[in-house]
């Protein structure tokens, strides 16, 4: 798991390197109450970005939703 500070907030994110230097980045969001790491368990994109050399990036969401702030 990777930390990034992003406007105060501490933001986590999983992510799959690419097996070379130059390659398209796929997001995988999750739904409501979810993670990043139960998206990269629950999908294929893992196999999907080994077989075609993609990099993929599984983010949590902020409190485990998407569009919340620290403000409310």
């Amino acid at each position: 798991m990777t930390e990034l500070t992003v406007g105060g907030l501490e933001r986590t994110f999983t992510i799959q390197p690419p097996s070379r230097e130059s390659v398209p980045l796929v997001l995988v969001l999750h739904g409501a109450d979810g993670t990043g790491s139960m998206m990269r368990e629950w999908t294929s994109f893992d196999r999907q970005a080994q077989a075609w050399g993609w990099a993929v990036a599984y983010p949590d969401g902020y409190e485990r939703g998407w569009g919340r702030t620290a403000a409310g």
